[in-house]
């Protein structure tokens, strides 16, 4: 089982559109994490992307951690479901 933790706040968190965003970060790094990147990089990346909105670039570093210590997930939109089903939790 995958848990993934949300520490954010706001109106926006927990949305439909915010856990989907979150989702869609989830099968980005479970594609790239299959294509053999490093979590390094990926989390680099994500500093880079989300470095005005530090509440959401913690929610997606999570999820990057989560997806590649994860290795039950078995394709790409197992990861989606899994980290969209967290987030509403």
């Amino acid at each position: 089982m995958l848990f993934v933790t949300f520490s954010a706040s706001g109106q926006e968190f927990r949305s439909a559109a915010y856990c989907a965003q979150l989702a869609d970060i989830g099968v980005s790094t479970y594609r790239t994490k299959q294509a053999g990147y490093s979590m390094e990089s990926v989390l680099q990346k994500i500093d880079e992307m989300l470095a005005d909105n530090p509440e959401k670039r913690e929610a997606a570093e999570g999820v990057v951690i989560a997806i590649y210590g994860a290795d039950s997930i078995k394709n790409a939109q197992q990861a989606y479901d899994i980290v969209y089903s967290s987030c509403k939790l």
